[in-house]
């Protein structure tokens, strides 16, 4: 390989790394101030207080061999003297790096908006990966099974034979490392999977790409179990359940998850989780049914800690300075009177759905689409925001004469938001 070949592959990789430096220097920053005050605190927990004592590694009698084998170049010894916060420090950038490559698997962008690595910052400061942060040896090592475990999805469209190869790899590392993070590349392909078929994927292609994602992945922690895994049942145990017990346990052990996950929730993030997601799916699904008429649409979901819910006149003046001259809300709106107003100095018709309560008086929008209304004709008023929405496209079908399979197509996701808005199940609302 000549010179001038070695400089355009590295001019190459610069051109690529280059719009992710930014964006990945925010995300360890805010994570590094995030948990400034626990490296502080400089705190030896459970875990480190014999590798402070005595300098052992003791990872390999959990079949973490990749921790072992690591610490030693991390340490420079076999002896693991205490060089905190390095490991530490190491175990955010390695979550960032994760956190950023999340983002780039589910947006397919190179430039990010500060809302876009803000979504995915608590990927590394969230309550239940703070401890991982806490313990000194140990960080980088979970933060490195973290890592393998969301790498795959960046090959997902590559050849399926490099595909099933990278998550073999990635499985294997995952499991030398920190065995607890074995259900991370499950959620990840599950979600990358409803977010192709958001976007018009078929079902079918969609279903395949799961099935093979997890027929890699557990035939990767078969070997991973018949070779190279060894019988640990000390204060942690990584004894599997017999064929006869796995349901039950499953079970058990689900329900317990779930009971852990609610209590940890305050009824405030509770709140805004559902609020997110009816948000996320009315919008969704009159986005796809547009777009699938050809029209060009964008969304905007209004940040609930600063904008509030539903309309509001940042939201409009950003909509107005990118070009945009209709905007039609979902699931809100029905109280918008002064934001439709100025929406309409700016020259921007408005189109409301809504299920809300309306006062005496409506927004001046072009279109109020709402059954309680009080002038309402419609013989159901009980539908959700997303039973509007789906409403709005029925009537668009009927307008241009498209078949029923057009609009029907969005009936299931239609029957998710209906059932999170906690309307009555009745009438219209049950299929």
């Amino acid at each position: 390989m000549n010179k001038k070949c070695v400089q355009e592959k590295i001019s190459f990789l610069k051109r690529e790394i280059k719009p992710y430096l930014k964006p990945l220097s925010i995300l360890f920053l805010f994570s590094f101030l995030a948990i400034f005050s626990l490296l502080r605190a400089n705190y030896n927990y459970y875990d480190d207080l014999g590798r402070v004592a005595m300098g052992y590694r003791g990872w390999s009698n959990f079949s973490r061999y990749l921790s072992s084998f690591f610490s030693i170049f991390l340490h420079g010894d076999t002896y693991l003297t205490d060089i905190s916060p390095w490991p530490q420090i190491l175990a955010l950038f390695l979550m960032s790096l994760a956190s950023l490559i999340l983002l780039k698997v589910f947006t397919h962008q190179e430039k990010f908006s500060f809302w876009n690595i803000i979504s995915v910052f608590p990927l590394a400061i969230n309550p239940y990966f703070l401890e991982c942060l806490s313990y000194k040896y140990d960080a980088p090592y979970m933060a490195f099974s973290v890592l393998v475990s969301i790498l795959p999805l960046l090959f997902a469209k590559q050849k399926t034979g490099f595909y099933a190869v990278v998550i073999f790899f990635c499985t294997l590392m995952m499991c030398a490392t920190y065995q607890a993070s074995s259900g991370i590349f499950i959620i990840v392909v599950f979600f990358y999977a409803l977010s192709k078929w958001l976007k018009g994927t078929s079902f079918k292609e969609c279903f395949y790409f799961v099935l093979k994602s997890l027929l890699f992945y557990l035939s990767s922690l078969l070997i991973f179990k018949i070779f190279f895994m060894q019988t640990s049942d000390t204060y942690v145990t990584n004894i599997l359940f017999s064929l006869k017990e796995i349901p039950m346990g499953f079970i058990k052990n689900l329900s317990h998850y779930y009971t852990l996950f609610i209590k940890d929730f305050k009824i405030e993030w509770l709140i805004l989780s559902i609020g997110i997601l009816l948000s996320f799916i009315s919008t969704t699904v009159l986005k796809s049914f547009l777009e699938e008429r050809g029209l060009h649409v964008s969304t905007y979901i209004p940040n609930r800690l600063n904008e509030g819910y539903g309309l509001n006149k940042k939201a409009i003046k950003k909509i107005y300075d990118e070009g945009y001259r209709l905007v039609i809300t979902v699931d809100c709106g029905i109280s918008g009177i002064d934001e439709v107003e100025y929406a309409n100095s700016l020259g921007i018709e408005t189109l409301i759905t809504d299920h809300h309560e309306p006062a005496e008086t409506l927004p001046n929008a072009m279109a109020v689409v709402d059954a309680k209304r009080k002038d309402n004709k419609y013989p159901f008023n009980q539908l959700a925001g997303v039973g509007v929405v789906f409403k709005l496209i029925q009537a668009i079908s009927f307008k241009l004469n498209l078949e029923e399979k057009e609009y029907l197509k969005y009936l299931d996701i239609v029957c998710i938001g209906t059932i999170s808005d906690i309307v009555p199940l009745v009438n219209e609302n049950r299929v």
